[in-house]
């Protein structure tokens, strides 16, 4: 095993824990005999990432990824200029920051090197470790109790990484005896998770990805997915007295089926928490109440509004929040490109569910994407090729 390859194993192997945990901070409940463990791993994560960096950094593709964390710094001299921020508020939009990036830039150094495929299956695998653990996890204490995490993260978060795991999947493991098997236990663990943005983001990229296969197919899936659709919103399939129902109930109030009094407590918090959100702009338009500062303003049961634009823009106004949202869109520019779904589902999912640091794998996604052009596969393969032909 070549020293790069080496030093990308170790680094990625600290890195995905940290970015399910999705902290780099002390946190009371990573704290094991006083030593924070999070803490630690961040730390031995950095020496083999800079050595990596380092040796790679004069490869075009880590240039566009330092420079695509330009709106960020801006963002935050403009933030440091106009708020008195929420220590927490700040600790999101950095957790956002070092974990997206980190991850960025060894996955980049890991197609610049033609060990790409090695890390994608290591994710793979260790996402596939947690659904194992949170199975056994709830069998003890409630298999269909959303109120009990799913081992280590909540319902939404966990649906947010069984879609990554399925969708990396059909990327890289086609030829794999397990291909099957890991789609299934993915698919089934966003299902099962019973969280409207995952499954929402799913069947959109889900049609996405087969209109880009198979045309012709494309609308056959769009058919059946959509009637199926159609006869849970209409009642003709009946979910009442299952856990899935308020999945049912949900798409009902969407399509004005049923009222809203009707729906699960989720849809109404949101519904509460939406319309005074966009007030708090309308009248904070430019400068926002400041980072972390939404709680402060808007009274509800959440610490954020679980919507990715309307948390920026109420806590950092029009002109801040847009340019801190522009690395986070940078994947658009590259809709060609054969990963393109990933980031595309968690920028649905974020519309429904989840905080800034949240989107740190939105952030993960579009800077790789971004920053390695529009056919990443194709060129880790001839990256691959050129090395075999270079050093039999």
């Amino acid at each position: 095993m070549s020293s790069t390859k080496l030093l990308l194993v170790l680094a990625w192997l600290f890195y995905l824990p940290l970015l399910v945990i999705g902290n780099v901070f002390v946190e009371e409940r990573l704290v094991l005999l006083s030593i924070p463990i999070n803490v630690v791993i961040f730390f031995a994560l950095l020496l083999p990432t800079t050595i990596l960096n380092a040796k790679f950094r004069r490869k075009k593709s880590i240039t566009l990824a330092g420079l695509s964390l330009v709106p960020f710094l801006i963002a935050f001299l403009l933030t440091a200029a106009l708020y008195s921020p929420d220590l927490e508020g700040v600790q999101k939009y950095l957790n956002l920051i070092i974990l997206g990036y980190i991850g960025a830039v060894l996955l980049i150094i890991a197609h610049e090197s033609g060990n790409l495929e090695i890390l994608l299956k290591l994710m793979i695998g260790f996402l596939f470790i947690l659904f194992i653990c949170a199975v056994a996890y709830k069998s003890y204490f409630g298999f269909w109790r959303r109120d009990i995490a799913f081992f280590m993260n909540g319902s939404i978060v966990f649906g947010r990484n069984m879609c990554v795991g399925f969708f990396l999947s059909l990327f890289y493991l086609k030829d794999s005896r397990i291909y099957f098997a890991l789609c299934i236990c993915f698919i089934f663990g966003v299902l099962w998770s019973m969280s409207k943005g995952p499954i929402a983001g799913l069947l959109v990229c889900a049609l996405f990805f087969m209109a880009n296969k198979n045309k012709k197919l494309f609308f056959l899936y769009a058919l059946i997915i959509g009637s199926f659709l159609a006869a849970l919103i209409n009642g003709a399939i009946d979910l009442s007295g299952t856990p899935f129902n308020r999945l049912q109930v949900g798409l009902q109030v969407l399509f004005g089926f049923s009222d809203l009094n009707m729906a699960s407590g989720s849809i109404n918090a949101r519904t509460e928490m939406y319309i005074p959100t966009i007030e708090l702009i309308k009248s904070n338009l430019f400068t926002g109440v400041g980072p972390g500062n939404w709680s402060q303003e808007i009274v509800s049961i959440f610490s954020y509004p679980h919507n990715l634009f309307l948390e920026a823009y109420s806590e950092l106004g029009i002109v801040t929040g847009t340019i801190l949202l522009v690395p986070l869109c940078l994947f658009l520019l590259s809709y060609k490109h054969q990963m393109f779904i990933l980031p595309l589902f968690f920028l649905i999912s974020h519309q429904f569910s989840g905080d800034m640091a949240d989107a740190r794998w939105l952030l993960l996604f579009s800077i790789l994407i971004f920053s390695t052009g529009n056919n990443m596969l194709l060129q880790n393969s001839r990256t691959k090729l050129r090395a075999a032909l270079t050093h039999p």
